[in-house]
């Protein structure tokens, strides 16, 4: 990273800010838990968040990163990243697992039943393959038991590993996952003590008020903002803090003391079932020429909270 940017500077619901908050001042002073450390309790150092797109998991990774002065690492699940956690990688880092659920060996850690359903699917088409090119039936069997055994394997041996730095995490080492559900992954990796799982979710009126007030736009009443709260976008979803900054605020920062106009006119665009275009797109035509609007700066930080970091981006 170029610069930090603080927990504060992000725009999370009370109850997130709150769970996060308490989660780096662990991390931040062990002392304050001396009392468990010495029974050989370890007090979890992974977070799994999981919420819809847009709603700033990424962006709490590191937020996360600033606050510990940690650097940033990015980092694809598989067991061999595991495997670095403890062979001396990553010392002071908050190592995120990004779009956790769509890395590879993602299906070694589903639920039972989950994992059952994905070997079938895997041996069939392998075996349909084989049947091509092989001459011998029997050889084919073999092969076939080969590969359900190989994929045992190494789903029992990716969950192993993750269980026992789960289980003995590594000090001044912070794990994010991320993902849009989490639904289908084994209940066994959440169990209490191993992370700690957050939902962030959707943007919620005090995040909606938060924000307008940040960028000194005028606040609607609030019946109008919860009205757009509970309407789905042009994208199919709820109303994200991406979604506004990009789709509204940006784009509609010249009528930012009009902006109860401006969610007016969104109301009826979105509840417009035909609608083949972007919010945004609409305002292009009557957003104002470069040289009236050249003066106008938004930032969701201020100066004198950035300073620089590390942002490490490892491949397997």
């Amino acid at each position: 990273l170029e610069q930090k940017r603080p927990l504060a500077s992000l725009f999370l619901s009370e109850r997130v800010a709150s769970q996060l908050s308490a989660f780096v001042d662990d991390i931040k002073n062990p002392q304050k838990n001396i009392h468990f450390y010495q029974k050989g309790i370890k007090l979890p150092n992974t977070l799994f968040l999981s919420g819809p797109p847009g709603t700033g998991k990424s962006s709490i990774g590191i937020a996360i990163a600033s606050e510990l002065n940690f650097d940033y690492v990015r980092l694809k699940f598989t067991r061999k990243s595991i495997n670095k956690l403890y062979g001396g990688w990553f010392k002071k880092s908050v190592i995120v697992f990004e779009d956790f659920n769509l890395s590879e060996d993602y299906k070694y850690l589903l639920k039972k039943d989950i994992r059952a359903q994905q070997k079938e699917t895997v041996s069939f088409f392998s075996s349909m393959t084989r049947v091509r090119k092989s001459k011998s039936k029997g050889k084919d069997e073999d092969k076939d038991k080969d590969s359900d055994d190989s994929f045992d394997n190494e789903s029992q041996t990716i969950m192993q590993d993750l269980m026992t730095y789960l289980d003995n995490p590594v000090r001044d080492q912070v794990l994010i996952f991320t993902s849009n559900d989490y639904s289908d992954l084994d209940q066994s990796i959440f169990r209490p003590g191993r992370m700690k799982l957050i939902h962030v979710l959707e943007m919620d009126l005090y995040q909606f008020k938060n924000m307008l007030t940040a960028f000194d736009f005028e606040i609607p009443e609030q019946s109008l903002l919860e009205k757009c709260l509970q309407i789905d976008t042009e994208y199919g979803m709820k109303m994200t803090t991406s979604y506004l900054i990009s789709n509204l605020i940006i784009p509609h920062y010249h009528r930012r003391h009009q902006f109860a106009s401006v969610l007016q006119e969104w109301l009826t665009f979105t509840t417009q079932k035909d609608n083949r275009q972007c919010f945004v797109e609409t305002a292009v035509s009557s957003f104002p020429s470069s040289s009236s609007t050249s003066s106008t700066t938004i930032s969701t930080t201020s100066s004198s909270s950035l300073s620089s970091t590390s942002n490490i981006e490892v491949e397997d």
